[in-house]
């Protein structure tokens, strides 16, 4: 299993639920990241991380005089699979580093790979990037058979890169065995972007586990939550904007971090004495699953303007029957529905309509027990992780075995 930083680090921390299953299913999981920066978080017993480049050196001239013809010829390749050749000579210097990086990486990770038995191996990439580079040359090379990648958002779509490329991602498809998206959504744009390679495109959702359902709060006191990196592309200053607007006394918890933290706390001082902010910061994702079983919140919302997969911080809300008011970006309508919530349509989002639905939403029947049994239920049946990690599994050896 290939990552980018997991078990280290504060991201990723939604693999820990697909490896909890996945240890139940494999004799043996071996993580490499790509990372390993800090503390690792705990780990089944049945799973050993393999710290691969901690005292990696990297050389590009030397790398480039042991491989020149291959060098050239991805770099020839990369140029014809660009539709934009002007962005291609722009990014040329940095396609060039990037590929010469992941070679000299595939280098160390072949000779690990030699001294393990793969014959009966599934490799597996959770993310369609650098892993999938660096998999592909070896399997160019024939020293593995197969591999598998997961591809989420910012690893699939090409408007969220540097000059529209993607690296290297017609060499990743052309010998990627199976490319499992974390939506309907993501596996259409693939499909549709590359359709010569749309047989290797499949949809399998992530998921999370039952831990219980919260607490309806009994008082008048509403409480709206989020969940979100503190990044321009999640839009959480919108959130404050929005409750800049609305008509209804309410407290608003806020997890995560991120580089507009400061602007944030500064923005939250000019919101009217009714509305009441904590924000909570990065948490551990037991504690986060501890204050939803405990705390009584009113709704969940998320207001991100690009999602590639289902984002899992939606999936933990309804998990817990907790309503939510989304934007639809991505994958998001794949589980805000009349369902589960209220979806706003990215062409008509803005912070005033979002304050709108936050007022309608309270005095709404979204705002019942009853509903909120609904959600529960509708979570029960796609995003639980037994079913769809189970489905998961039951391809991927299909995949790998074929």
């Amino acid at each position: 299993m290939f990552t980018v930083s997991f078990p280290y680090g504060t991201g990723e921390n939604f693999i820990s639920n697909e490896l909890l299953f996945l240890s139940s299913k494999f004799e043996k999981i071996f993580i490499f990241p790509l990372e390993s920066k800090g503390d690792p978080k705990p780990v089944p017993a049945n799973c050993e991380v393999i710290d691969l480049f901690t005292a990696w050196s990297f050389s590009g001239a030397s790398t480039f005089f042991r491989h020149p013809v291959l060098c050239v010829r991805l770099m020839v390749a990369e140029f014809f699979s660009v539709k934009k050749k002007s962005s291609f000579f722009r990014l040329r210097n940095e396609l060039r580093s990037h590929l010469l990086q992941c070679i000299s990486r595939s280098e160390l990770l072949e000779t690990r790979l030699r001294s393990m038995d793969t014959s009966k191996a599934v490799l597996y990439t959770f993310w369609f990037n650098d892993w999938a580079t660096m998999l592909a040359l070896l399997k160019r090379k024939k020293t593995i058979r197969k591999y598998i990648t997961r591809v989420h958002g910012y690893d699939l779509y090409h408007f969220r890169r540097k000059e529209g490329i993607v690296p290297f991602r017609n060499f990743q498809l052309k010998h990627v065995s199976g490319i499992f998206a974390v939506s309907q959504h993501g596996g259409n744009y693939l499909k549709q972007e590359f359709p010569r390679y749309a047989d290797k495109v499949h949809v399998a959702h992530l998921g999370v586990f039952d831990k219980g359902i919260n607490p309806m709060p009994e008082n008048r006191e509403y409480v709206m939550v989020s969940c979100a990196n503190v990044i321009p592309v999640k839009r959480v200053l919108d959130i404050y904007r929005a409750l800049m607007h609305t008509q209804t006394n309410l407290h608003w918890i806020h997890f995560g971090h991120g580089p507009l933290m400061d602007e944030l706390k500064q923005a939250i001082g000019k919101l009217p004495a009714t509305i009441k902010v904590t924000l909570k910061g990065n948490i551990p994702n037991a504690e986060l699953i501890g204050f939803y079983k405990t705390s009584p919140v009113s709704f969940f919302v998320h207001t991100s303007e690009s999602e590639g997969g289902v984002p899992v911080a939606i999936q933990e809300a309804v998990s817990f029957g907790i309503p939510v008011i989304a934007v639809g970006a991505g994958g998001v309508p794949e589980i805000v529905n009349e369902n589960t919530g209220t979806l706003i349509p990215e062409e008509t989002y803005s912070p005033v309509v979002l304050a709108n639905e936050i007022d309608r939403f309270l005095e709404s029947e979204r705002n019942t027990r009853a509903f909120r049994e609904k959600v529960k239920a509708y979570w029960c049946t796609f995003f639980d992780a037994e079913q769809n990690f189970g489905k998961f599994h039951q391809a991927i050896i299909k995949n790998t075995n074929n």
